[in-house]
């Protein structure tokens, strides 16, 4: 199972796209809000008007799985104006959170037809499809490479590669292309994770602890790099460190199900 990075959509471009609103979903505050949504709706009583407030109600009620509410307020809006990219885009990453696959990938297709060259868009169409091993994720990331100077894109391209690859058991070429990645951008987290993952199952241990020692230097408070720390250790036959590693995952997110279950499990094999 591969990490499929969600590009952040920030509410400001909704803002930007939309202009103003005069059509609003119902944003009464009920008794079962969150504190966050509560604030958020409370905001948009005072100026219902404005778009972006109404896409901070969405993340935060995404947030708390209200999905149902969250699609309201992007329908109401897309009743406004059909149109905007954005507003699809966001209807996508929504519904491929909400579990609904292929209406997500409906939304993404739709917000490409109105911005065909938005890279953000096609990365994020490129991810669902390379995770589903759709070959479609290969062109996606030969347009955004071969059109974009920007190093980031490049390199969120170059991954998506390596996952199709990766998913179709094509190891070598999925390392080579995290490494590619990697060259686009040192600080890319998710290409130095994905790159161990395929080390670990090619049982290259050494190898995979060194990237994550890489990863670690850029974001020594992921959790996720020592879960895959911990297994490695395991899988190598060190006890004490697979244990450390396992119990450091859990202090930085104790709702790491998998960390713990494997903690547990060499607890009681002592």
């Amino acid at each position: 199972m591969h990490r499929r990075l969600l590009l952040l959509l920030p509410a400001i471009l909704i803002f930007q796209a939309c202009g103003s609103d005069n059509g609003s979903a119902d944003t009464s505050p009920t008794a079962n809000d969150s504190d966050a949504v509560a604030k958020w709706r409370r905001e948009i009583r005072k100026n219902p008007d404005s778009p972006a407030l109404r896409m901070h109600l969405v993340d935060a009620l995404e947030e708390k799985k209200n999905y149902p509410a969250a699609f309201a307020e992007l329908d109401s809006l897309l009743q406004q104006d059909s149109t905007i990219a954005l507003l699809h885009f966001r209807k996508g990453r929504l519904q491929l959170a909400s579990g609904d696959t292929s209406a997500g990938i409906r939304s993404l297709k739709r917000a490409l037809a109105y911005a065909p060259d938005n890279a953000d868009i096609l990365l994020e169409l490129g991810y669902v499809e390379a995770n589903r091993g759709d070959a479609e994720a290969l062109t996606i990331a030969d347009t955004v490479i071969s059109v974009s100077k920007d190093a980031d894109l490049r390199s969120r391209a170059r991954l998506l590669k390596g996952i199709f690859y990766s998913n179709k058991g094509d190891k070598a070429s999925a390392l080579k292309e995290y490494d590619a990645s990697i060259i686009d951008n040192y600080t890319f987290l998710d290409a130095f994770l994905e790159k161990a993952i395929v080390q670990y199952e090619m049982k290259r241990y050494a190898d995979a602890q060194a990237t994550l020692d890489k990863a670690q230097a850029i974001r020594p408070a992921e959790p996720e790099i020592y879960l895959w720390k911990g297994k490695c250790s395991q899988a190598a036959g060190q006890r004490a460190e697979a244990m450390d590693n396992y119990r450091k995952c859990l202090g930085l997110d104790a709702g790491m199900k998998e960390a713990a279950d494997l903690l547990t499990g060499l607890e009681k094999a002592k």
